[in-house]
């Protein structure tokens, strides 16, 4: 049992990863590489065990991309907090489908909300 305030893993990650806390610094983005041609972004936040995959969570919202089926590399980012509750997301790669490689950029609503990026 940990003493209240002490420090604890929140993840174990095989390989890279970057940390992005949010401006209240009451959520963490945690951009993971899976592998050299696989990366998502995992989203721990306050009273929610766990953390949220947002890759699956993408296209469960959106509906399915091609791009993540017919590339062989995808990988979503963290492009940084937007404010306390939005995060800015940039989802790549390239492949069969895209071999001049693709870039979109999503926002993610804390508690579950995609909609595209728009400048």
């Amino acid at each position: 049992m940990h003493a209240r305030g002490a420090a604890r893993p929140l993840l174990t990650l095989e390989k890279s990863a970057i940390v992005f806390w949010s401006p209240d610094g009451n959520a963490v983005a945690i951009a993971v590489r899976r592998d050299a041609d696989h990366g998502t972004v995992l989203l721990v936040t306050p009273g929610r065990p766990g953390e949220t995959d947002l890759l699956p969570a993408l296209a469960a919202a959106l509906g399915p991309f091609p791009e993540q089926r017919d590339n062989r590399r995808v990988i979503l980012d963290v492009v940084r907090w937007l404010d306390a509750s939005r995060i800015r997301l940039r989802l790549s790669g390239v492949g069969t489908r895209d071999p001049e490689e693709f870039s979109e950029l999503f926002d993610y609503e804390l508690g579950g909300k995609f909609r595209r990026a728009i400048f």
